[in-house]
């Protein structure tokens, strides 16, 4: 049996180390990222299954950080400035008690009165956010599975709608242009964007990326019929 040497593990130690540290750096999650609406990971299956049949059954709903795409009984939503969270199974809860647990991590207290004229009748639980990427989280609210909240343990949420960094009116140029979940081209793919179709341009990614003859940066866009995602620039003429 091939027996590594000491010299080899230690090397491979020290990499797997710095690629760590590195992640961590990259995974700095402002506080205004808890803006958005969160669908459960099996809705997330359900749209990615078949991108060709346009998903259309949200709603448009107001909160202070602008316009956000919900889906009935199935979406989280979290507002920071009103101290909302909204829960598909429980209802909504005020917030209190903001913290940043890590560079990725929050915690938090949500609460509501089963009586509001009886202060002993509080009913609180606290709710931890992991997030994988700036678009996808674990959710996990204390004693989830005994409350009716949707919110199992590791079940993974994706945005469907949050906090625009910017706001551009643009156009797709070409047939059958891919909306992606993620700014890279091994990402599931949301649905797909016909030429002329307008779009918002909400954000846009921090470096350009080379894709054979072309190199563009990828934009986030929001439309009504899916989830907020990103489309290679190349594809995107603004106005």
């Amino acid at each position: 049996m091939f027996m590594p040497s000491k010299r080899i593990v230690i090397s491979l130690l020290i990499i797997l180390c710095f690629s760590s540290i590195l992640f961590c750096e990259t995974m700095k999650i402002e506080p205004s990222k808890l803006n958005g609406t969160w669908m459960p990971n099996f809705s997330y299956l359900w749209i990615t299954s078949d991108p060709d049949e346009e998903k259309s059954d949200y709603f448009i709903n107001d909160f202070s950080w602008g316009s956000g795409k919900t889906l009935i009984n199935t979406s989280t939503e979290i507002d920071i400035s009103m101290k909302m969270f909204f829960d598909p199974g429980l209802g909504e809860f005020s917030i209190k008690n903001i913290k940043q647990i890590s560079d990725s991590s929050y915690s938090f207290m949500i609460f509501r009165y089963l009586d509001e004229n009886m202060p002993e009748t509080l009913w609180e639980r606290n709710v931890i956010i992991y997030f994988i990427t700036e678009d996808s989280c674990l959710i996990n609210i204390d004693s989830a599975e005994e409350t009716g909240s949707i919110s199992k343990t590791n079940t993974t949420w994706y945005r469907l709608s949050g906090q625009n960094v910017m706001s551009q009116p643009a156009y797709i140029s070409d047939s059958r242009v891919r909306i992606r979940v993620q700014p890279n081209l091994q990402s599931d793919t949301w649905g797909f964007l016909n030429k002329g179709e307008k779009v918002t341009v909400i954000d846009k990614s921090k470096d350009k990326q080379k894709i054979g003859d072309m190199e563009n940066f990828w934009y986030k866009v929001d439309v009504s019929y899916y989830p907020d995602g990103w489309v290679y620039g190349e594809y995107i003429t603004f106005e």
